[in-house]
């Protein structure tokens, strides 16, 4: 092999080696900035989520709020038994798009037992149950949908998994404190 051939072909690996490193740090840059475009339209789509979520969620939980503090009082009626039905299901209809998909399930459950009570299959104790139960579950859901976590127990170390949880351990504490 003549020297002039053996010079062209160590320069064209040369070159060769430095077009692969070249392509593959432009791909390395590209799928970078890919992710960081995602990420971005991720946060954006997130926060107007949660926007939205923080101007409509209050409207529902005084709905449930009220309803909770009349049946403390013993206040309600089945007149309000039927208002908070048709409310909370006028909210929902045009609302619970926005739900996750946790709220979701909690809502289906509120809904059943809602309906139970509108059609007048209720007790002074299953009102308290659907009070301390569903509602409560559901207010907590829609605080947690909104990033709202102030529930404090007498164990800070205590971590919770689900809206379930965090209702089981306020009605365990609220029953302590009742007896």
């Amino acid at each position: 092999m003549s020297n002039e051939l053996l010079v062209a072909l160590i320069s064209l690996s040369g070159v060769l080696v430095s077009v692969f490193v070249s392509v593959l740090i432009s791909l390395r840059a590209t799928n970078t900035e890919l992710q960081k475009l995602r990420t971005e339209i991720q946060q954006t789509y997130t926060n107007k989520v949660l926007e939205k979520r923080i101007e409509t969620y209050p409207a529902l939980y005084c709905l449930l709020s009220d309803f909770a503090k009349k049946s403390w009082l013993k206040t309600f009626s089945q007149n309000e038994i039927n208002s908070l039905y048709h409310d909370t299901n006028k909210w929902h209809s045009k609302n619970s798009i926005l739900f996750s998909a946790q709220t979701n399930v909690v809502s289906y459950r509120f809904f059943g037992v809602l309906r139970k009570l509108k059609n007048k299959e209720w007790s002074s104790d299953n009102l308290h149950e659907f009070v301390n139960g569903s509602l409560a579950e559901f207010e907590l859901a829609l605080k947690s949908d909104i990033g709202i976590y102030i529930v404090e127990f007498s164990d800070p170390e205590k971590r919770f998994h689900t809206h379930t949880d965090i209702a089981s351990a306020i009605t365990k504490q609220t029953n302590a404190v009742n007896e």
